[in-house]
C-alpha cells in the first residue's frame, strides 16, 4: 500500500532464493550511480562501458567503499556482442546495428564485443582483469537464429577458456 497504488491479495512466485533479500544492482556510469552502488547496493552495473570506464569506476568504488566503511560492490556489465567464426562479419553486424550511436569504429569497438571467438574471449578477459564478474550480453544481429548461434558459440568456444583461465 502506498501513496499512488494499493495492491491486495497479491502473490509473487517464484519467491526469491537469496536470503535475506535478492542482490541489488545499480546501473549507470555516472559518479552518482557509482556512489549509490557503494552506499545502497551489492553490484555496480554500467551499460556499454569501455574497459577504461570500468577500471576507473572500480577505483572510485574502492575509495568510496573505504570512505563509507562499506564493502566494494561486485562489477557486472551490460554490453552488446556480435560473435561469428568470421570476425569481420561480426564487426559488420555491430557497425550495421550501432554505428549511429558512436563516433567511429574506435569508440564502437571499445564499448562492445565483436569478432571471432578468440577476439571476443580476449576482450572479455580484459574486463575480467579489471574485476568484472558478470556479463549481460545483448547479441547482434537481432534475430532469434543469430542470438542462439551467438549464445552457442560463447558457451562452446569462449566461456570454457575463460573459466579455466580465471578459475571460475
Amino acid at each position: 500500500s502506498g501513496e499512488f497504488v494499493t495492491f491486495e491479495d497479491i502473490d509473487l512466485y517464484p519467491k526469491p532464493v537469496a536470503r535475506p533479500r535478492p542482490p541489488i544492482w545499480i546501473g549507470g556510469r555516472s559518479v552518482a550511480a557509482q556512489d549509490r552502488a557503494v552506499a545502497l547496493a551489492d553490484c555496480w552495473f554500467p551499460s556499454q562501458p569501455s574497459v577504461e570506464v570500468v577500471a576507473a569506476g572500480r577505483e572510485r568504488l574502492v575509495a568510496k567503499a573505504a570512505e563509507l566503511g562499506r564493502p566494494v560492490p561486485d562489477l557486472a556489465i551490460n554490453i552488446f556482442a556480435a560473435i561469428d567464426a568470421d570476425g569481420e562479419r561480426a564487426r559488420s553486424a555491430m557497425r550495421d546495428s550501432l554505428s549511429h550511436r558512436f563516433q567511429g569504429d574506435g569508440p564502437l569497438f571499445d564499448a562492445t564485443f565483436a569478432g571471432n571467438p578468440d577476439e571476443v574471449r580476449a576482450r572479455i578477459q580484459r574486463y575480467v582483469d579489471v574485476g568484472v564478474t558478470t556479463f549481460d550480453l545483448k547479441f547482434l544481429p537481432l534475430t532469434v537464429e543469430d542470438t542462439i548461434a551467438g549464445m552457442r558459440m560463447i558457451a562452446a568456444e569462449v566461456e570454457p577458456a575463460l573459466s579455466n583461465a580465471v578459475g571460475v
